[in-house]
């Protein structure tokens, strides 16, 4: 049984500071306080403490007495959380058409008002509301640990038309104040800087949506996906799109358009004639860049608002319900096309400066991760990391991914700098998710975040995280090399043959399903340009037969597959390395290059084809993989791998690559090869149910020739 709380304030001795009171005798779950009887008032029943500007809980005795009590109750401490944490999943508004209620997380805050604004677009404050902190202490039960919740019922139909547009008045026991819009608001004014409530059935639901989508793959490795920028996307005039659509949500799933130069089907159509099972959305939800939905340029790592889509993609931003209404419409049309919505999320740090960010005005001190002496840890790069091993930051995330997933039916996450999120949450991730087929994956890195290294969602760690899946750097590099190394695809590599095969075999990681293959993100220079950095002096039928190559190693390798939209007609950004910023000049898709490379394009199809029709490279059991895939030429220096995958009805693929400057025959009409260990010189190649291949292949007299840097996939039975 709980018992409520007396709450109240005292000044101190010398009348200069206020402190929080309770009633100790009045809690039925009592905090241990045997060491901090120097905390207690005179009359020994009630405890006093105050919070600096840092956040952190002070007394009003001397620092030397109690600072043990500092260690354990600043809010850097898991007694901080254990005092204070909140797990109830009503935090934000939780609206009808009668009354609104809206909870704030605020523990430190010695009072806290709700203002209300004529509407989003105003900053005339209409309306003010005192809201009352929670009355209920429980140390062992935290849902109903409100004592550091304050609340307050607003009658009446606040979500209507627009809706209402609000945010919180902070005051701390020092007597400093913040105004901040809601941590977890899902709808914001244009710019970001306030939350609105909003009717979730004010015309904000397509006919026909759902937030199930039955088309999700039911093992990751069968996920074939592509990753697209919304303003990419569209922004070109090459796109065909309307012209009020290009860079929002609904230019991204316009259907019909046609790219004006040449008739090629581009955008969505495009989309959807590669067999893509996925798309992965660059940030979609509220930034600081993109927010106000001005000309620069930015990618969208800069979160501001995580649970509200930004009105920066939205046709009319002025309205909050226009966001969230055409995001949902791509969504279905997506989802109709049988093609699932992953999403971009950044966890890991926010935007801007972070001490001016809704978390640090709300509880000082508490949502970043701080070195050894105060500062901001800054493992992301970004001037600060999320504090994702703390009890409320890590429910914020898990929090967050359900909204997006129960609101929008989002199918996947793609996690940025997932390593520097703890484990810990990874894991309430994956039991919120569990059985429903949310693909979860993200950048395993290790790095430097003030994190103890076994509690980092990185490589290294995957076993703890099993139905998470990362990006495969290794095998990123083995094909197309680094600024300073070709790759098997891009010239004279020095890779070791047999690891680029226990790479495409998926054996970087402890699952197949862990192993993310790709060559080309928004991250670094484009497959194209990569290419043409190594090799400079290539024409353009050698520079395509890279393209190609590197294209059918992703998709022939076992595990999930990505590619950036544009990657199959040779997307370049002018050896901009990290366009983050370099604008619609770099960064647009050129839909011209459909018509100049549709060749490639159309290798990306067979390819992709290959991979969902192939039940080997789509499963997740090694032992079956074992069994029916046979490597038959990884001869060191060769620059030649070859495979041979069979199937339970005794037909059979072989697959070559060839990643040398020469030329490679195979089969019964073929003479014998010191590079290979087998040349099949038992197998008939004019007999076949069919071939697919780069476009430097010829077949004669039962040999197959595969020209330098170029591949071939022959099939039987």
């Amino acid at each position: 049984m709980m018992a409520d709380i007396d709450y109240g304030y005292l000044k101190d001795d010398d009348g200069q500071r206020f402190y929080p009171i309770t009633n100790y005798e009045l809690l039925t779950n009592k905090p241990d306080l045997s060491a901090l009887d120097e905390m207690k008032s005179p009359d020994g029943k009630s405890w006093k403490v105050s919070i600096d500007n840092n956040g952190n809980i002070q007394s009003g005795q001397s620092m030397v007495d109690v600072s043990g009590f500092l260690n354990k109750y600043s809010p850097l401490s898991t007694d901080f959380d254990n005092f204070w944490g909140y797990s109830g999943d009503d935090l934000g508004y939780s609206y009808t058409p009668q009354a609104t209620t809206i909870k704030l997380w605020a523990p430190t805050a010695q009072s806290v008002d709700l203002l209300i604004y004529d509407n989003p677009n105003s900053d005339a404050v209409n309306r003010i509301y005192k809201m009352n902190r929670g009355t209920v202490f429980n140390k062992n039960d935290h849902d109903s640990n409100t004592i550091g919740v304050w609340s307050v019922t607003l009658e009446g139909d606040y979500g209507k038309n627009i809706g209402a547009a609000y945010r919180y008045s902070i005051t701390f026991q020092d007597g400093h104040k913040t105004v901040t819009q809601d941590p977890y608001t899902t709808a914001i004014s244009y710019g970001g800087d306030k939350s609105v409530i909003i009717d979730p059935n004010n015309s904000l639901i397509p006919n026909g949506f759902t937030t199930n989508y039955a088309g999700r793959v039911d093992s990751p490795t069968k996920a074939i996906i592509g990753e697209m920028s919304i303003r990419d996307f569209t922004k070109s005039d090459t796109s065909g799109v309307d012209q009020n659509k290009r860079g929002k949500f609904l230019g991204a799933c316009q259907a019909g358009t046609k790219n004006p130069n040449f008739g090629k089907s581009t955008g969505f159509d495009h989309v959807k004639s590669l067999g893509l099972n996925y798309i992965q959305v660059m940030p979609m939800f509220s930034t600081y860049s993109g927010d106000a939905n001005s000309s620069d340029y930015s990618w969208g790592y800069d979160p501001k608002n995580y649970n509200a889509p930004t009105t920066g993609f939205a046709s009319n931003p002025q309205d909050p319900r226009s966001a969230i209404y055409e995001l949902k419409t791509m969504i279905k049309a997506y989802h109709d096309a049988g093609i699932g919505v992953t999403m971009d999320v950044v966890y890991n740090h926010v935007g801007g400066d972070a001490m001016q960010s809704p978390f640090e005005k709300t509880v000082p001190g508490y949502y970043f991760r701080k070195n050894a002496d105060g500062t901001l840890s800054n493992g992301s790069f970004c001037g600060n990391d999320f504090r994702s091993d703390s009890e409320m930051g890590s429910k914020f995330i898990v929090d967050s991914v359900n909204h997006w997933q129960s609101t929008y039916g989002i199918d996947g996450f793609r996690f940025d700098l997932l390593g520097v999120i703890d484990t810990n949450t990874a894991k309430k991730i994956e039991e919120a998710f569990a059985g429903k087929k949310i693909l979860l994956y993200g950048e395993g890195w290790n790095m430097p975040t003030n994190l103890p290294e076994n509690l980092k969602s990185m490589n290294d760690n995957s076993v703890q995280i099993a139905s998470f899946g990362f990006f495969n750097g290794t095998y990123r590099d083995q094909i197309i090399g680094t600024n300073s190394r070709p790759g098997f695809v891009s010239g004279n590599s020095s890779y070791n043959e047999s690891d680029i095969v226990d790479s495409l075999l998926a054996s970087d990681f402890s699952q197949i399903s862990q192993n993310l293959q790709y060559v080309e993100v928004h991250d670094d220079r484009t497959l194209s340009d990569n290419n043409w950095y190594h090799n400079p002096n290539d024409d353009e039928a050698t520079h395509g037969n890279r393209m190609a190559l590197a294209n059918a190693m992703v998709m022939l390798a076992h595990g999930m597959s990505l590619i950036q939209i544009g990657q199959e007609f040779w997307r370049n950004k002018n050896m901009n390395s990290n366009s983050y910023n370099a604008g619609d000049g770099i960064n647009a898709l050129n839909w011209d290059y459909l018509q100049y490379h549709s060749d490639t394009v159309q290798m990306m199809r067979d390819v992709i084809a290959l991979k969902k029709g192939e039940k080997i490279l789509q499963s997740n059991d090694r032992g079956l993989a074992n069994r029916f895939v046979r490597i038959d030429n990884e001869v060191i220096g060769s620059k030649i791998i070859s495979m041979t995958i069979r199937n339970s009805n005794g037909g059979k693929k072989i697959i070559l690559l060839n990643g040398s400057t020469s030329s490679v025959s195979i089969g019964s009409g073929s003479a014998s090869d010191s590079r290979l260990k087998n040349n099949y010189s038992d197998t008939n190649f004019d007999y076949k149910n069919y071939m697919i291949s780069s476009s430097n292949v010829s077949q004669n007299n039962g040999a197959v020739t595969i020209g330098s840097i170029g591949y071939v996939v022959i099939g039987f039975g």
